[in-house]
């Protein structure tokens, strides 16, 4: 069942709804529906039948009655079958029937529904170079809170920051790959802070989305340098300092070692469900142990890492 269209689906519960789906029912002079002069609507018979014919079980609905207490089976039963619709029950409204697809001329999507409520805007930012899931779950997160997602991509953080690393992608291919991601409703860029700010201070957004290690600082990263003893395109090796704390956590929302990877390195991976705090980060050490950390720089080198701790996990050593 990977295809979206419907009518390709096979051995699903079809529940239809008659008037206005089926057939088209004129009002009566007081302005109420005329079911005994309800018309076939062709095309649906054409599509009903057609996926009768294809295995699926078809179930007809019906609110006819509901507020006027009449039985409207007979006639009904009798319209359907001289309409030349095929189907399995007729299931009046008054207990909804469960179903896989459910098709009514006045049911909506939930997910369109949402889109025509009140717009509730978010915005986060980054370079967004060289996606993966860990943005992917962050995006669908943030839209839990928001009914439309802005990116700010930043075109190339090492103009103002030249400790930072200038994006492998170019500006047009993280573009194209964020706009394909459903949960993103729009793409804007900037080239400096100042531009993101003219964003954040237009009023436009209602949400910003931070990382946790955002809270009680003023930037996700800092700089606090870092003892690099190896890298390559990779992984990093840091001397981690006694002293000094992994990763943000509770009481601890800024100098740690985190933070200084934030500053100095973009677009660090992230594992499963932790996308937000503990960046590259394969393994810990204890705030007053000092030693060497593994830093995963790329998905690739994340996972294979992180497959090799577990290994090794019972014969490690503290000095």
């Amino acid at each position: 069942m990977c295809s979206s269209n419907f009518s390709t689906w096979r051995g699903m519960r079809y529940c239809f709804d008659i008037d206005g789906t089926l057939c088209e029912t004129p009002n009566n002079e007081l302005g109420k529906p005329d079911y005994v002069n309800a018309t076939p609507i062709p095309y649906m018979v054409e599509q009903v039948n057609g996926l009768y014919d294809e295995g699926n079980y078809i179930i007809m609905q019906t609110a006819r009655g509901n507020r006027s207490g009449i039985d409207w089976t007979e006639l009904t039963t009798k319209q359907l079958n001289d309409w030349g619709y095929k189907y399995h029950e007729l299931f009046p409204m008054f207990c909804k029937p469960t179903a896989d697809i459910f098709i009514d001329d006045k049911g909506i999507n939930a997910e369109e529904w949402k889109r025509n409520c009140p717009l509730k805007k978010g915005i986060i930012a980054s370079a967004f170079d060289v996606i993966h899931p860990g943005y992917i779950r962050m995006f669908r997160d943030a839209k839990l809170y928001c009914n439309h997602l802005t990116v700010a991509l930043h075109e190339d953080p090492s103009v103002e920051r030249s400790h930072k690393l200038q994006p492998v992608q170019s500006v047009e291919e993280r573009t194209e790959i964020l706009r394909s991601i459903k949960y993103i409703d729009n793409v804007v860029t900037y080239s400096v802070e100042d531009q993101y700010l003219d964003y954040l201070r237009s009023g436009e957004y209602n949400v910003r989305f931070l990382g946790t290690d955002y809270k009680t600082a003023p930037y996700t990263g800092q700089d606090i340098p870092i003892d690099i003893v190896y890298e390559d395109d990779q992984v990093i090796v840091v001397n981690k300092p006694a002293g000094m704390v992994v990763h943000p956590g509770h009481g601890n929302y800024s100098g740690t070692l985190v933070n200084a990877l934030a500053y100095h390195f973009d677009n660090l991976p992230y594992r499963i469900q932790d996308y937000f705090g503990r960046p590259g980060l394969v393994h810990r050490l204890d705030k007053n142990t000092t030693g060497l950390m593994v830093i995963a720089k790329t998905e690739f080198a994340l996972s294979n890492l992180a497959k090799q701790s577990k290994l090794l996990r019972n014969k490690e050593t503290a000095i």
